[in-house]
């Protein structure tokens, strides 16, 4: 019966359950197993797969031809859906820490106006060995913004009061040169966030004078005069 079954047009068809021992051993003897599951393993290779989207969208691009063997793991295309777009942001280690889901974020680009809105939608907290970040994912689904296209941006994380913002060169790690009497005062503050230029940071007074630029070789107790 399972030799009738057997047609060029057809998949093959399951194997019958063997009992007899002599028999099984006779059938491998004349390697009828594994030439049936060389046969099964070139059928699943050239039959056709159809993959469907749960969404509806655009093919950026296409890596294989009609008639390719596709081999398990392969890129076969880029499919995307042009109004749910997602950035990924290389992210400090400190802002990540600030980061969660859900929070807000405003995208811009040289190529557009308007400022964007979009949301993280994920947070990957593996740090990138060369760029020693971590990436931040952020959901668009506005229609100014394409694929392809580079663009920055913040995420609002909150507010925190009592807070300034200075420029990044002032900080000498966790501290800032303040002026007192003519004299330069290191004192210990504490970095909420840190962006390309700025920093944003706590533990200043009013009143406190801090430096409009940083200066070469500065140190605790130097005299300065004030323009």
């Amino acid at each position: 019966d399972f030799m009738k079954k057997i047609s060029f047009n057809t998949s093959l068809p399951s194997l019958p359950k063997i009992n007899n021992e002599k028999f099984k051993n006779y059938l491998s003897g004349k390697n009828f197993f594994t030439s049936y599951f060389n046969a099964k393993s070139v059928q699943d290779k050239i039959s056709k797969h159809i993959f469907i989207a749960s969404f509806n969208g655009i093919l950026s691009q296409v890596n294989v031809k009609p008639g390719n063997t596709i081999l398990q793991g392969q890129s076969i295309a880029v499919f995307f859906n042009p109004n749910n777009l997602e950035l990924e942001a290389d992210v400090s280690i400190k802002n990540t820490l600030l980061v969660k889901k859900g929070m807000e974020a405003r995208l811009k680009s040289d190529e557009i106006h308007d400022i964007q809105t979009g949301f993280v939608s994920r947070v990957n907290k593996t740090l990138d060995p060369s760029s020693q970040n971590m990436s931040v994912f952020i959901k668009a689904s506005s229609g100014q913004l394409y694929n392809g296209m580079y663009v920055y941006g913040d995420i609002f994380i909150g507010k925190i009061k009592e807070t300034y913002l200075v420029d990044r060169s002032l900080l000498i790690d966790e501290s800032i040169f303040l002026v007192e009497n003519n004299k330069l005062k290191l004192k210990q503050i504490q970095v909420i966030q840190i962006s390309e230029n700025n920093a944003i940071i706590k533990g200043l007074k009013d009143g406190d004078i801090v430096l409009s630029e940083s200066i070469k070789g500065a140190y605790d107790g130097m005299e300065i005069r004030v323009k």
